[in-house]
């Protein structure tokens, strides 16, 4: 499934933690998905999702790079 999200030029809006869940998830301004059969996302937003989350289970660690950075721009890497 992650092979097939497109996140350039996207914007973290929000991360929350539950510990006690081991959970993360993320809030993108909006997640593209690319179209079935494609390996390029090719400007296809049918299937967009604003404000859409990216969640993790069972999450043991979770780090940002650089220390301290408060995640409000754009997705470099995942």
């Amino acid at each position: 499934m992650i092979d097939r999200i497109y996140l350039g030029d996207r914007t973290v809006k929000d991360i929350t933690l539950s510990g006690w869940d081991k959970i993360v998830r993320i809030k993108i301004d909006c997640i593209s998905r690319l179209k079935r059969g494609t390996e390029k996302w090719g400007f296809y937003d049918e299937e967009d999702l604003e404000d859409g989350y990216l969640v993790f289970s069972s999450v043991s660690n979770f780090q940002i790079i650089p220390p301290g950075a408060i995640p409000d721009d754009y997705i470099v890497d995942y």
